[in-house]
């Protein structure tokens, strides 16, 4: 599985992505159950105890 981010910068805006591959095709939903689970924890932020 490998997964590259990618960010795009504009005048006025940004794009910021991930590219997920992989050749396990049998467990896909669990490839992107677990990155947006953490994609999610980073949206929070960081927590006070690991500062």
């Amino acid at each position: 599985m490998t997964s590259p981010s990618f960010s795009t910068s504009y005048s006025d805006t940004g794009l910021w992505g991930i590219h997920l591959v992989s050749e396990n095709l049998m467990n896909l939903d669990d490839l992107i159950h677990f990155t947006l689970k953490l994609l999610q924890l980073k949206s929070r932020g960081p927590r006070a105890s690991t500062t």
